[in-house]
């Protein structure tokens, strides 16, 4: 089951294999932001099985789930990221 859900959200089990090896060295090192870096991970994982239960997800929740990612990776190479997200949607019928 768990196969077919990383599967679904597009998701390979080596990145949870090395965040789980980012989260035991941020332990072992002591490093002041372990505990940012565990919670944004599990709730991102948490955004993103809840996503792939959904047929549609709307485009702000996956913002969210995208925001949480890349507060992921600020937090774990320690360097400031800058982004912005655009929702300019034109629909067609």
């Amino acid at each position: 089951m768990i196969d077919r859900t990383l599967n679904r959200v597009k998701l390979k089990p080596s990145y949870i294999n090395n965040s789980m090896k980012s989260i035991q060295n941020m332990i072992i090192n002591n490093n002041p932001n372990r505990i940012k870096y565990l919670s944004k991970f599990s709730k991102f994982l948490r955004l993103l099985l809840e996503n792939s239960r959904r047929i549609t997800v709307l485009i702000s929740n996956e913002i969210i789930t995208l925001k949480h990612l890349l507060e992921i990776h600020q937090i774990e190479k320690m360097k400031e990221l800058f982004y912005t997200f655009s929702k300019k949607i034109k629909y067609s019928f």
